[in-house]
């Protein structure tokens, strides 16, 4: 038995770094979506609870920098966190592999131990949120702001979407990791048009990341869209963080 409600306890220590990025909320949204992923795999309660615990813990220690790879660091966190809470040696090794191989996609050893890299790449590196998540964490990002606001964005949403191609996920998924897609995709192609909305979100988000610093759930939740699509995006995201897409989502799935 893992202690989840005791972990979810000590991740709120991460709203104290001002990550808007990598926040709370971020943190349980990737739990949320780890356990679907396992559950909708076919995969027992016991590891979906694993699946979860691990999204919980994911990026429990997250530097700036990219530089230093906050995946093993928060393994090694995780490690030390699950045996002070007495959880089972060969549980807490299944949950610090899923924490360690988030970043990139490897040779998965169980459903499980892919549960973390897939929700934190189909839920909160594509979809909606991602507009909006993309914008602040350029803002966050020291290094990228000596050029223009709409370059840097342009930018980190071009490279992205270099990866996660549907092929790259199991077959069941394809459709959702294709569906996901469409909302970064369509964003970058505004931003580079020079679209009303889509060169004000990319603005609001850069100052959320570099000045406001406030949560993604409040930032979302307080934008005031200025045109019909991005009150659809933000309705979209909102939907999202509100547990609302679940239903949805698993329509996409093939089994």
């Amino acid at each position: 038995m893992i202690p989840v409600a005791k972990i979810e306890g000590i991740i709120r220590q991460c709203d104290n770094r001002k990550d808007p990025v990598h926040d709370t909320g971020h943190l349980k949204r990737v739990a949320r979506g780890a356990a679907w992923f396992v559950k909708m795999s076919g995969c027992d309660k016991e590891e979906q609870q694993v699946a979860y615990a691990a999204g919980l813990l994911h990026d429990f220690v997250r530097p700036k920098s990219e530089i230093i790879d906050h995946a093993a660091s928060s393994a090694a966190a995780a490690r030390k966190i699950l045996k002070r809470l007495h959880v089972k040696k060969d549980i807490i090794e299944d949950i610090a592999a899923a924490i360690s191989d988030h970043r990139e996609k490897t040779k998965w050893n169980s459903v499980v131990h892919q549960s973390v890299y897939f929700a934190d790449k189909v839920f909160e590196l594509l979809g909606a949120i991602v507009l909006f998540r993309g914008c602040t964490w350029v803002g966050e990002c020291r290094h990228v702001q000596k050029y223009t606001v709409l370059d840097s964005v342009s930018s980190w949403f071009s490279r992205r979407l270099k990866h996660y191609m549907p092929s790259e996920f199991p077959k069941q998924f394809r459709g959702l990791v294709k569906s996901q897609r469409t909302w970064p995709t369509f964003f970058v192609n505004a931003v580079k048009s020079d679209e009303k909305w889509a060169m004000y979100l990319a603005a609001a988000g850069f100052r959320n990341g570099a000045i406001d610093k406030l949560s993604l759930d409040k930032f979302i939740h307080q934008f005031k869209p200025i045109t019909k699509q991005d009150a659809i995006v933000r309705d979209e995201a909102i939907a999202y963080i509100s547990g609302k897409k679940w239903d949805e989502w698993t329509k996409f799935v093939r089994f």
